[in-house]
């Protein structure tokens, strides 16, 4: 499984929240999101929503939780699982 060219860039720049990121400005009586849905994954990582229930049927991608019935992903278990992808056939020749 490779990670996209253009979300590793975003690895090395502060995380931003989804509120953030959708454009809508943080203000003191409206705090970001602690944990992201699965839109907001896709969004972080590049890709689409149906790619990221594409890998919880495999079992792969960041580990998600449970809340309910809603999945919610951790920004910081995100990034370091992020961190630990690479190019397989990179790995090989290099």
């Amino acid at each position: 499984m490779t990670f996209p060219h253009s979300a590793l860039m975003l690895l090395n720049r502060r995380p931003q929240t989804p509120v953030e990121r959708r454009g809508r400005p943080l203000t003191a009586t409206t705090p970001p999101p602690a944990l992201w849905d699965t839109k907001d994954l896709a969004e972080f990582l590049g890709v689409s929503v149906r790619t990221i229930e594409a890998w919880r049927l495999k079992g792969a991608g960041p580990e998600a939780m449970r809340i309910g019935k809603h999945l919610r992903w951790d920004p910081a278990v995100v990034m370091t699982w992020a961190r630990g992808q690479s190019d397989s056939r990179r790995s090989a020749t290099a």
